[in-house]
């Protein structure tokens, strides 16, 4: 799956200088890597940083390993000992990273694809293109911007957003753009480099070399001689649906005027374009603040909006390529309130070579059916999707660690089981798994016909996923009466509610929750009254949380987070102020009850 020899772009933005969050370093290193056996090695790559401000060659090699899903690690091109955590698209060959539990808490980006062949190397047509750079490396000077961008043709045009104007767009216009191209490369010129002088008022200027995609129709890069990072695509009218890989960095700025400093964020996971324009992502992010480092996994569902290649969610912009396999995000919704670029690139449709067979995209929360790259908890119930998996259909809310023949090992433990059928399992990481360093499990389906192939994803403390939250009503009711939450009984405030949930992790000997877990209705902080299980080895969870007042009426998002997630896709009705539920005495119910598994 990565083997070869790829051009490659690698960007990291340390900040943490003061308490503003302005950059101490940054560097850009490209070029060639090669791949082969485990082992990766530069050839030809170039590095630039802020220390020197001076081009030299770059020689760090190291050693890599790719799971079946795309999902990987490679050690790092910039810190000794750190890795990169990437995904590799076996339909297009791009590869897309950042790292997330680095030693010093910097944000990155990385992205490389095939060298193109002397044939497909050429770059021609018109490419919508969307840039991030902090030239100075203070955070007022960051910007972002859009370029549209027709090779061999002089005239270019750029629009986009200074960290120091807010919402306030720019403009610029260029005239005598400049190509030159070798071995599937080019250097487009579009003037005199940044410099004091025109710092302020240019989004871009000076040399970018860009990387183009056997396809040619996705393109990468950035100056020889700056930290920028460009992602372009072939703009076209294609329709969007299916699993994307996804990578991206971003300066948020929604805190500074409140307490005058930004946020630093980058991520890596995936992101499923489902039926009727809804979107379920997951970001595993890394956010950087002027004294802190916060990671955590970020579920969430959007609505995509749009159409002809163009689209939006509450996050971004999207432009997608032709056939929708290449897609590039413009972070903030050109509102100036986060400047930033993700890459989307098309995960391959399911298919089984044949036997005993779990999808290597298919093992996730049953809750929140989230991204595979979301990864797993102690005592989450998870699905799993493949061929042959059993012959017969068979549930046991006993939870036993074998079924109908069935067997299911986590890193070669059973585990219990709910359900079993041919193409689906509903089993739970056991309770008393190891988590790691770094913190990954294995997964393996074993029957009377053979065993599986092996997925393996990373675990974490808590991974929330509320029952039946997408595309249906979420499993909440009424604690006054066990009734069902719905737009003709919607909650009201100061009322209990009974939520029923997977991924709450480990639990104490009475089955409460170990870790910390809140909640918010409506960004409202909303008091947690109990969070865990009475089942012995996890799998079902209950939440009994307390609706705040102040919640605005209709649909709003029920927000569940651990110490190490969050969980933003289950959305609930709340009415207009009616009186909340109670009980016969007055009293609001409160006991936990056996969660139930649903099927």
């Amino acid at each position: 799956m990565l083997k070869g020899t790829y051009y490659f772009r690698y960007v990291a933005w340390q900040g943490q200088y003061d308490a503003t969050n302005n950059l101490q370093y940054a560097l850009a290193i490209y070029g060639n890597i090669s791949f082969s056996n485990g082992a990766y090695s530069l050839s030809g790559a170039r590095e630039f940083d802020s220390g020197n401000e001076v081009q030299q060659p770059w020689f760090v090699g190291g050693t890599y390993s790719v799971g079946a899903n795309g999902y990987g690690i490679f050690s790092s091109l910039y810190s000794t000992g750190d890795y990169l955590n990437i995904l590799v698209s076996p339909s297009t060959g791009v590869v897309v990273g950042s790292t997330r539990q680095g030693s010093t808490g910097y944000n990155d980006l990385f992205i490389a694809a095939p060298l193109p062949s002397a044939a497909a190397s050429s770059f021609t047509g018109t490419y919508s293109m969307l840039g991030l750079d902090d030239p100075t490396l203070s955070v007022r000077d960051t910007r972002s911007y859009q370029v549209s961008l027709t090779f061999g043709t002089a005239a270019a045009s750029a629009s986009g957003y200074f960290a120091s104007s807010g919402s306030t767009s720019a403009n610029q216009s260029f005239s005598t753009v400049k190509f030159t191209y070798s071995n599937g490369a080019a250097a487009v010129n579009f003037g005199s480099e940044l410099v004091t002088e025109n710092v302020d008022t240019d989004l871009m200027s000076g040399t970018k070399y860009f990387y183009n995609t056997p396809d040619g129709q996705f393109i990468f890069g950035g100056s020889p001689n700056g930290w920028d990072f460009i992602v372009g695509v072939r703009q076209s009218s294609a329709a969007v649906s299916g699993l994307y890989y996804r990578a991206g960095i971003a300066q948020d700025d929604t805190p500074a005027s409140g307490s005058h400093y930004v946020n630093l964020d980058s991520w890596y996971g995936a992101l499923d374009a489902i039926a009727n324009g809804v979107l379920l992502g997951h970001r595993r992010l890394l956010q950087v603040s002027p004294s802190n480092n916060a990671r955590y996994d970020l579920t969430y569902t959007d609505s995509l909006n749009g159409s002809a290649g163009s689209y939006s969610d509450s996050l971004n912009q999207y432009l997608f390529s032709a056939g929708g396999a290449y897609g590039i995000g413009f972070e903030g919704l050109g509102n100036g309130s986060s400047l930033g670029l993700e890459v989307l690139v098309a995960a391959p449709a399911a298919a089984s070579p044949g036997g005993v067979y779990i999808y290597p995209t298919g093992v996730v929360s049953a809750a929140s059916i989230a991204p595979f790259t979301a990864g797993w908890a102690p005592g989450e119930l998870i699905s799993i999707y493949g061929t042959n998996l059993a012959s017969t259909l068979a549930v046991d809310a006993t939870l036993p660690t074998a079924l109908g023949q069935v067997q299911v090992l986590v890193n070669g433990v059973p585990a219990p089981i709910y359900s079993v059928s041919p193409e689906q399992i509903n089993a739970v990481t056991p309770l008393g798994v190891d988590i790691r360093t770094p913190p990954v499990a294995t997964v393996q389906v074993t029957n009377a016909a053979g065993s599986s192939n092996t997925i393996f994803n990373y675990l974490g403390q808590t991974q929330p996923g509320v029952f039946n939250s997408i595309g249906g009503t979420p499993a909440i009711q009424h604690a006054a009466d066990y009734s069902m939450v719905s737009s003709s009984s919607p909650a009201e405030a100061g009322e209990t509610l009974v939520v029923y949930l997977t991924g709450l992790g480990a639990v104490d000997a009475q089955g409460n929750a170990a870790s910390a877990i809140s909640a918010t209705i409506d960004g409202i902080p909303a008091s947690v009254a109990y969070a865990g299980t009475g089942s012995s080895v996890g799998g079902g969870y209950q939440m009994n949380v307390i609706v705040p007042n102040g919640v605005s009426a209709g649909n709003v998002h029920l927000n569940i987070a651990g110490p190490d997630s969050l969980n933003s896709s289950t959305v609930i009705p709340v009415g207009s102020g009616g009186p909340a539920k109670t009980n016969a005495s007055g009293a609001i119910a409160l006991q936990p009850r056996l969660p139930r598994v649903p099927e």
